[in-house]
């Protein structure tokens, strides 16, 4: 449902060649300087998708034909096997660990390009007028959040497929038709890097540009509005909080998110173009000195300069630290400590793992009444092993993530909740820990032997903190095919909750009802309602 027809804005002509130029930059005030340069258009978007003027004109995606898109995929996938199917050697993570050099090169230097293209904003900051007409701008376009997020995730796909395409393209053209046969047979990249979350990719979007510009002026948003929750804001789900959250709330939760997805630095250049572009074709209510304003174009724009400073900087920030995590000391010294552990030590690991946690938290025995422990515990130090070996591959697409998706696929099975990787986390905390607090005495031991200072010890808590960063930023992967299923399930009893007594439901009718849909949605991924409830859904939403 994440495709624009070819008849949505912008519009395109089958079999048209178009080039794609470098926007010009106009010329930035002195560092510290808060005035913007002379008005400044840097026709960012086409005048056939703005129209004449570059306002009000409607647009919507659409869902391109689903025959045409089954029939396409259908006829290339013996050819171009999804990559989502590829088979995995589990020998390919049981290697020592080893930093792939052209890979990190690669990764550094798309940061380095991004940075250097956002730099021109940190010259340009926000006065008081331009942070109230943002917001007052975004409260605008939050009254169409459904159309308007919609379009920016299209619009950003288009812009990213384009540029990705010319790249490769040999005489610097590519038709407009064969980037929207990309983007419909789902084969972008930025698909790609969302994979089961591409559904809800419009409200994350939303989500994040709100909590960025939330942040602007903090301390005066008493919000006037219908409450909004971003996607990723689980409150209806009452699961153990601990250290190891899951939650997507703040502004770094969302960053840390798209980093570990593989959201590539120079996307979220691209993105301050399609939030302009979104503003001007999707904010019915905007006004004329909103749109004077977005007429300035992507550089000096105050909506552009406030993307690029709260979401797209710090988003390639984030990037940035995840990509050369595994070169931080910290993290070469948990991989020499877990290396020094023998096959047998391993497992040993493993028994006292499952030993704390059913200790620790026994609402979880029922999970483990019929399994066998021996293989679990191998089973857990096995995985341990691929996250600690396979931190270089962090904040990629390829084979790692596939396992990690795998992972999730067999934990969904098992029916194992979200809150339990939490507790799981916590637990290898526990049982690590006389290994970490060996590694800190022998640094104390030696810096006492050689006068050095001991401050610069790393303890048995630094070790654990670095190993926590890692655990989440691999199972925030893992977890999200059960977290989409919970989400579903508590949606729908939040709905049932409120049927139950329009239709005089005894409690037990209310509970086998719920049951089936449970078993439904862990088989299929979604659950029918039946006539009675669709009517009943409806005079509900009527009244409501």
């Amino acid at each position: 449902g994440n495709c624009a027809s070819k008849s949505s804005a912008p519009s395109y002509e089958p079999e048209t060649r178009i080039e794609i130029g470098t926007e010009q930059r106009p010329t930035p005030p002195p560092a510290g300087s808060s005035s913007p340069s002379p008005k400044y258009n840097n026709g960012d978007c086409t005048e056939s998708s703005l129209g004449s003027n570059g306002r009000r004109r409607s647009s919507r995606p659409m869902a391109g034909s689903a025959k045409k898109i089954q029939a396409l995929i259908d006829e290339e996938k013996d050819e171009h096997p999804p990559h989502r199917q590829e088979k995995l050697d589990p020998k390919k993570y049981s290697e020592p660990y080893k930093v792939e050099d052209e890979v990190v090169t690669e990764a550094e230097l798309s940061v380095e390009l991004a940075l250097k293209d956002l730099a021109f904003y940190k010259n340009l900051p926000l006065t008081n007028a331009d942070k109230v007409m943002v917001m007052q701008g975004w409260n605008k376009a939050l009254a169409f959040q459904t159309a308007f997020s919609e379009a920016l995730f299209i619009y950003w796909r288009i812009l990213i497929t384009q540029q990705e395409m010319m790249s490769t393209s040999e005489d610097g053209k590519l038709s407009q038709l064969s980037v929207m046969d990309t983007i419909e047979q789902n084969k972008d990249s930025l698909y790609d890097a969302l994979r089961d979350r591409a559904m809800e990719a419009p409200e994350l979007l939303l989500s994040l540009c709100d909590t960025g510009i939330r942040e602007l002026c903090p301390h005066t948003q008493v919000v006037a509005r219908e409450a909004y929750r971003g996607m990723q804001d689980d409150a209806i789900l009452s699961r153990t909080r601990s250290e190891f959250t899951l939650e997507t709330e703040t502004l770094s939760d969302h960053m840390e998110l798209f980093a570990r997805l593989g959201f590539q630095p120079m996307w979220w250049v691209y993105f301050i173009r399609a939030f302009v572009w979104a503003l001007k074709t999707h904010t019915p209510y905007a006004q004329e000195d909103d749109y004077d304003n977005l007429e300035l174009g992507v550089y000096q724009s105050a909506f552009a300069r406030a993307i690029a400073l709260k979401v797209a900087l710090p988003a390639v920030e984030c990037y940035q630290s995840l990509v050369t995590l595994h070169k931080a000391p910290i993290v070469h010294t948990i991989q020499r400590i877990w290396g020094t552990f023998s096959e047998t030590a391993q497992g040993d690991f493993g028994e006292n793992f499952y030993r704390n946690l059913l200790t620790d938290y026994p609402e979880l025995l029922d999970y483990f009444s019929r399994t066998d422990m021996d293989a679990l515990a191998i089973h857990l130090s096995m995985a341990l092993d691929l996250v600690i070996k396979n931190v270089h591959s962090l904040g990629t697409t390829g084979s790692f993530r596939e396992a990690q998706n795998q992972l999730g696929e067999v934990h969904k099975r098992m029916g194992v909740p979200t809150y339990s990787y939490a507790l799981v986390g916590a637990t290898i905390l526990k049982t690590i820990h006389p290994f970490f607090l060996q590694e800190e005495n022998a640094q104390r031991e030696a810096a006492r032997a050689y006068g050095d200072d001991e401050s610069k010890v790393v303890t048995a808590a630094d070790l654990q903190a670095a190993l926590a960063k890692v655990y989440g930023d691999v199972m925030s992967i893992v977890y999200y095919p059960m977290l989409r299923q919970e989400k579903m399930v508590a949606k729908a009893r939040e709905f049932y909750e409120q049927v139950k007594p329009e239709l005089d439901w005894t409690d037990g009718r209310f509970q086998e009802r719920m049951l089936s849909i449970e078993d439904e949605i862990a088989r299929t991924g979604t659950y029918t309602q039946t006539p009675e409830e669709l009517e009943i859904g409806a005079r509900l939403a009527w009244r409501n």
